[in-house]
């Protein structure tokens, strides 16, 4: 569901159309019933995105566009909470979101990954860099930046290789973006 979101994310940024928040909203929504850590943190990412995107690249106020996602993502949220007490499994959802969770993450925690920490701590420097570069800034790769940050708490709670590899691989589209800036700044800087 997130990167269906980050999909309509970017189409939004490349089209201008403000349709697309509400759309992102949505499906923030469906990625936090789904799995609630990744979609707590992709909410965040979306936020923080709205902020910054706005008042540092576009130089305008956040709050229309905050207000659109949130429509789409409340939508879900109100579809799904008529659901839950209409068929009294409300406290269940509760139950298995905050105490399952803690205490299947604290019975699986192994973190024997340390290289993969470090790699992903290199492509986060990397794109940080050339996204708030002075001469180019790129806001496209500051947006997969942010949303990867939030999809990255796949690793909880199982917290093991598996699944910081798998979190690894959420990194392609980044790597992708900055392998294309790295190649403008090449011929930028010859």
């Amino acid at each position: 569901w997130v990167l269906i979101a980050v999909f309509f994310e970017l189409r939004r940024e490349k089209t201008g159309k403000t349709k697309y928040n509400c759309i992102t909203g949505i499906f923030l929504g469906l990625a936090f019933f789904t799995k609630q850590n990744i979609g707590t943190f992709a909410v965040i990412a979306t936020g923080l995105i709205s902020l910054i995107n706005n008042l540092y690249f576009k130089k305008q106020n956040p709050m229309k566009e905050i207000f659109q996602k949130a429509a789409g993502f409340l939508g879900v949220m109100v579809i799904m909470l008529i659901y839950f007490f209409t068929t009294g499994t409300f406290m269940n959802f509760i139950d298995f979101c905050v105490g399952g969770l803690l205490e299947f993450g604290a019975e699986n925690f192994n973190p024997d990954f340390s290289a993969v920490f470090v790699v992903l701590i290199i492509i986060i420097t990397i794109s940080f860099c050339l996204a708030f570069d002075k001469k180019k800034p790129d806001n496209i790769l500051f947006i997969i930046l942010i949303y990867l940050l939030g999809m990255f708490t796949i690793i909880y709670p199982l917290t093991n290789t598996y699944h910081a590899v798998l979190g690894m691989l959420l990194t392609l589209p980044l790597l992708i973006r900055v392998a294309s800036k790295l190649q403008e700044h090449n011929d930028i800087y010859r």
